[in-house]
């Protein structure tokens, strides 16, 4: 199955209201960090390889 579309700008949109929300003093500090970021793009880098190489078949 291909992956089609793109999920980049929506990826951001909890991550920004986060940041503005802090900057704004409504929050402490924005409930994610750098290492989300890191262990997102790796999620992402692992649905394209599985991707190029046709998916995985569900185990039901």
């Amino acid at each position: 199955m291909k992956v089609e579309g793109s999920w980049f700008p929506h990826a951001f949109i909890g991550s920004m209201e986060q940041v503005l929300l802090a900057a704004n003093k409504q929050i402490g500090q924005p409930d994610n960090s750098v290492d989300d970021c890191i262990y997102t793009m790796a999620c992402v880098e692992a649905a394209y390889k599985s991707s190029e190489q046709g998916g995985v078949t569900p185990v039901i």
